[in-house]
């Protein structure tokens, strides 16, 4: 018996928890190595725990619908809170398209506008063209007006010289005849008739020596 209640300690199996069983001086080294490993997985598995719990803990969160810029939970601001900011974000965003359908408004007001004054210009260019060339073939009239004129007073002056020449011929004529009547010799007395027929003579000279 004695002997049977020696051997019980020694077959006994250890028990998680219980006193590590006493080794020789030649296996603390590696008792030391596995401890130290066994830390550093038990770290490992700890800092995969929390990065699990800290993801799930995102995860659970619930973002600010309407509003992606404020992802709170709700633990942090109460329901009022995020109705507010519900309400503010649906507000801004009918400011927005307000202004951007106000704005596209604006634009097709501009083009149409842009539209019309470039028609307008365009039939103002053609008017511009058809009143050139009426002033062009005015121009051309007023200068055959003015040549015509020209040469109406060009006639009208020719005539005017000629009449004139007429006159000074005509009255040149008289004086010729009467510086011959003056030196021609005296002649007896005749008729009247004499007279008369001399009278007629020297007018019939002077209307022959006149041009037509």
């Amino acid at each position: 018996m004695s002997k049977r209640s020696e051997r019980l300690p020694a077959e006994r199996p250890t028990v998680e928890g219980s006193e590590r069983p006493s080794r020789s001086p030649a296996d603390g080294g590696d008792l030391e190595a596995d401890a130290d490993e066994l830390e550093r997985l038990r770290c490992s598995s700890v800092q995969t725990e929390q990065v699990i719990a800290e993801r799930n803990r995102r995860n659970a969160r619930q973002p600010s619908a309407g509003y992606p810029g404020l992802a709170f939970g709700g633990s942090i601001f109460s329901s009022n809170t995020l109705m507010r900011f519900r309400i503010i974000a649906n507000e801004l965003h009918n400011i927005t398209n307000v202004q951007l359908k106000r704005a596209e408004g604006e634009v097709s007001a501009l083009r149409n506008r842009i539209n019309a004054l470039e028609e307008n210009l365009g039939r103002e260019e053609t008017e511009l063209r058809q009143a050139s060339h009426e002033v062009s073939l005015a121009r051309m009239e007023s200068q055959q007006d003015e040549d015509g004129n020209e040469e109406d007073g060009e006639m009208s002056l020719l005539d005017t010289q000629l009449i004139e020449s007429k006159l000074r011929y005509e009255a040149m004529a008289r004086q010729i005849a009467l510086l011959d009547a003056q030196f021609e010799p005296t002649k007896p007395a005749a008729s009247p008739c004499g007279a008369e027929n001399d009278s007629s003579s020297v007018a019939s000279t002077s209307d022959a020596a006149a041009p037509v």
